[in-house]
């Protein structure tokens, strides 16, 4: 139900645009607003301006200041925007620092986060991961994986980089850049805190690695079938998820209206 109640809305907001599509007083979208596009198992979001908790569930908004929390059989997908995807793993605590026009900051004091930017320019926009001592800052489209306190390496973070990325790593003691396939070990205690190690990449086999490969098809598929600047812009990120709930017919009278399928409307 919650799934259609989101859907029903957005399709609501798209057919609502091309009476204001010439309005130049009207606010560009952005992306101030992310949302969670997929939920396993016990997450929890905690407010920037209150103590308690709520159960997170598909489409749930997340802001600037929220916490997100995995518990031992949880994990969670944020969708920042069309292009921008971050995973979190069982038993991760992230907090979303800054989300506006200018980019996305998260901090991840525990857990492992895959985030997947298909487009991205360094010089307009910025996303960066805070672990304990360690900061990774994205300059390029590709796949960023890092892992944080997850028991066996609480001595360092690991960072790696795959699909065309490069990352920027901020240590406490200095900076490097972490080029496609590459891993990094960031010590972070100890008398060489602030150090690193760096190797070729290999294949991660744990069980949120195949997760996040599962969702990244998922999307791919998605985005494929979408019916972006066709229908609607790009800028309604989440939209892609319409076509598995309903088709798009043309009417004389408001030109294109997506209608939910009877299979959707049975469930809601």
């Amino acid at each position: 139900m919650r799934i259609l109640s989101a859907l029903f809305v957005a399709a609501a907001m798209m057919i609502a645009l091309p009476a204001f599509g010439n309005d130049d007083t009207i606010p560009d979208v952005t992306e101030r607003v992310a949302r969670i596009s997929s939920v396993d198992g016990v997450v929890q979001v905690r407010r920037a301006e209150t103590d308690e908790w709520e159960q997170a569930v598909l489409n749930l908004p997340i802001v600037e200041g929220d916490e997100i929390v995995a518990e031992e059989s949880g994990r969670f997908e944020i969708q920042f925007g069309v292009d921008k995807h971050l995973r979190a793993s069982e038993r991760s605590v992230l907090r979303i620092v800054t989300l506006n026009d200018s980019g996305v900051a998260v901090s991840l004091t525990r857990g492992s986060v895959a985030v997947t930017v298909s487009k991205f320019d360094s010089e307009q926009s910025f996303f960066e991961i805070d672990a304990p001592k360690t900061t990774v800052a994205v300059q390029q489209a590709g796949r960023y994986r890092v892992d944080a306190g997850t028991g066996i390496h609480d001595a360092e973070i690991r960072v790696s980089v795959s699909n065309g990325g490069e990352a920027r790593i901020y240590s406490e003691i200095a900076g490097f850049t972490l080029g496609d396939g590459r891993i990094a070990k960031v010590l972070t205690t100890g008398r060489n805190e602030g150090e690193w190690e760096l190797a070729d990449i290999s294949e991660y086999a744990d069980a949120f690695e195949s997760w996040v490969a599962v969702r990244e098809s998922e999307i791919s598929q998605r985005l494929d079938s979408a019916h972006f600047d066709q229908y609607y812009d790009r800028d309604i990120y989440g939209a892609e998820d319409l076509t598995n709930y309903g088709t798009w017919t043309h009417t004389s009278d408001y030109g294109y209206l997506w209608r939910p399928s009877s299979s959707a409307i049975r469930h809601y």
